[in-house]
């Protein structure tokens, strides 16, 4: 229970018993008032759940402990603007800085004492006390006494004088009492004492109900009540002004420690003005580079800072936050490093789990302003700009296919396109499936750049996804996908082929004919007879009928060659322009090139029809038939 004294007022506090320097005692409890004072700033500063007074407030507690545990208990004592503590001042707050001495004398507290036994959440009560009655925003009545009084701290003690009584706040070196006997309403009321009355169980009380401790405490604070409180000038002197020889009078209480000799501190400034000119420098130096950094960069500074701490899963959220509005400003600006610098922070933070596809979303939508301002930079930068960009989408992945062909659609230079098909082929290596929707836009140069992309990648176009387009109604796109089909296997692609194989472009014919014709399929086989046996088959051009009459015999078998014979003999009627075109069906016997097909030709080099001998004649020469 917090046991209530009575309080030496500062007229009636000792002398100091000594002008030396504290011993080690003095000086760790002026270090931890120091850090008493501190931890009272930091928590008006900050929040109270916020990590750094938490820490401080816990580490103020432990040092207590460690404090009381090292020297056993002991006893402060408040002035104005000093703290004793066994006749030496253990804190001086200087005019112009807070005055933590203060709000204990102001509200009557004359002396705290702590026993071995304190601990730390007493100091917490304590702590707290002390920021709920000099909060600015605390508009109620309680005074630091009352409030401790309540709390009812068990091994920590204090004394005071009463609420009514007109105590000086004012400097310690007020002369008002000095020299005269100390006014009656500045005299400390005995509190407890058993003039207050009792409550009959061994308790004393005074006349508003509080209570004290009974005893030697109650007997104590009888006989500080009826002493005659006076003070000569020189005690007051000489407790409220250290000697001018100590080096006490210049401390302060945030700068160093309060028992620091005074010749330590010349050595250390000595110190400091020996090297201030390296000090300045560096100091320059990195003020210049802080300055030189733009603010993303300073950004990810502290983002990096808050990293190496211990984060909590709302500051994680927060930050992922800050660094995904950071990378988008960053891609806004083209700023490539630093765009970087941000998805290497979000994907250490998240451990690898991060995912651009909501910001990848942002950028693909026809109304982003940041695409559109993107592509005009790199259409109008230079090559080194190009690279960079790509060397920046290469981090995203195969999550930002879809928004570098969004690019690719907008771009109108062609070494803006280029660069990022090249960039694209990568990214879809076992992803081709995410260029699906790009296959489907109205755009047909857009659809063309996608199958061209597919065509390039090292597995190849999937025919699954080029189906749909083998009746594109641009020519373009279908002879992109015939390029595109070229290194996959014939048997895998044969089926899209067939369905060209009419096309009404005439280099995509070919170029479909050509590719059938390179192996052997009774499919194909059936297709090409049914094209040589049309009536009008003689009269397609010539180009056109080579390239069938090619395909067929790099398909066909023997079931081909009753069809064949029938257009190698020529109508008499036709002989004379049948030439080149028994050259060419006899060329596709050749081709075919079973022993039935060899016989067939030697029997044409034996007809009476002019240009079927001559023909197959040629080509029995050329295989080095005689």
């Amino acid at each position: 229970m917090l046991t209530i004294e009575r309080a030496f007022d500062r007229t009636t506090a000792p002398a100091v018993a000594e002008t030396g320097p504290p011993d080690a005692r003095i000086a760790d409890i002026a270090s931890w008032l120091g850090q008493f004072s501190r931890v009272l700033r930091t928590c008006r500063l900050y929040d109270v759940r916020n990590r750094n007074a938490v820490k401080f407030r816990e580490e103020l507690g432990t040092a207590m402990v460690a404090l009381l545990a090292d020297h056993g208990a002991f006893r402060l004592e408040f002035s104005a603007r000093q703290i004793h503590c066994d006749g030496h001042p253990v804190m001086v707050s200087l005019p112009g800085e807070g005055n933590f001495v203060m709000p204990f004398y102001r509200d009557g507290l004359r002396t705290l004492t702590f026993h071995p036994d304190a601990a730390a959440w007493e100091l917490d009560v304590i702590v707290d006390v002390l920021l709920r009655v000099t909060s600015r925003a605390d508009t109620r009545s309680e005074d630091l006494v009352t409030l401790l009084w309540a709390a009812d701290l068990p091994h920590i003690d204090m004394s005071y004088v009463d609420a009514e009584t007109d105590a000086d706040l004012g400097d310690e070196h007020d002369d008002r009492f000095l020299g005269g006997p100390v006014p009656a309403s500045s005299q400390l009321l005995p509190w407890p004492g058993s003039g207050g009355g009792s409550r009959g169980d061994g308790k004393a009380t005074d006349g508003q109900g509080r209570q004290g401790r009974t005893g030697d405490g109650a007997a104590a604070t009888a006989a500080a009540a009826s002493a005659d409180v006076t003070a000569s000038p020189s005690a007051k002197s000489e407790v409220e002004q250290p000697d001018a020889t100590t080096s006490l009078d210049r401390l302060r209480s945030d700068d160093w420690l309060a028992g620091e000799p005074a010749h330590e501190l010349e050595v250390r400034y000595l110190a400091l003005e020996a090297t201030c000119r390296t000090d300045l420098d560096q100091f320059a130096s990195a003020l210049q580079q802080e300055r030189g950094c733009t603010p993303v960069q300073a950004a990810f500074g502290l983002v990096r800072d808050a990293m190496r701490s211990t984060l909590l899963e709302v500051d994680r959220v927060d930050l992922i936050d800050l660094l995904e509005r950071a990378l988008h400003d960053a891609i806004a600006a083209a700023g490539w490093p630093d765009a970087r610098e941000a998805i290497d922070c979000l994907t250490e933070l998240t451990q690898g789990r991060w995912d651009a596809a909501l910001l990848i979303d942002r950028l693909v939508h026809p109304d982003s302003l940041v695409t559109g301002a993107l592509v005009r930079d790199l259409d109008e930068g230079t090559v080194a700009d190009l690279t960079a960009f790509v060397e920046f989408a290469r981090t995203l992945g195969p999550v930002a296919i879809g928004w570098l062909m969004r690019l690719v659609a907008l771009a109108s230079h062609e070494r803006t396109r280029r660069a990022l098909m090249r960039a694209l082929t990568e990214f879809c290596e076992g992803h081709p499936e995410l260029l699906a929707p790009w296959l489907t836009d109205e755009r047909w140069h857009v659809v063309r750049n996608a199958v061209c992309i597919l065509g390039a990648t090292a597995g190849g176009a999937p025919p699954a996804l080029l189906r749909p387009l083998v009746h594109h109604p641009e020519p373009s796109v279908r002879k992109e996908v015939i390029a595109a089909l070229e290194h996959t296997e014939i048997e895998t692609v044969r089926p899209l082929l067939l369905a060209l194989i009419e096309d009404s472009e005439a280099s995509i014919r070919r170029a479909v004919l050509h590719r059938l014709g390179s192996a052997r399929n009774p499919e194909v086989s059936a297709a090409m007879i049914a094209i040589v046996l049309d009536p009008d088959f003689r009269r397609r051009p010539v180009e056109e009928v080579r390239a069938v009459t090619m395909a067929l015999g790099g398909c066909a078998g023997d079931e081909a060659l009753p069809h064949l014979e029938s257009q190698l003999y020529a109508p008499r009627w036709f002989s004379m322009g049948a030439g080149p075109h028994c050259q060419m069906i006899a060329r596709c016997i050749r081709r075919i090139g079973t022993p039935a097909a060899l016989a067939m030709l030697e029997r044409g080099a034996r007809s009476r029809v002019a240009a079927t001998r001559d023909a197959c004649r040629l080509v029995l020469r050329g295989a080095g038939h005689a």
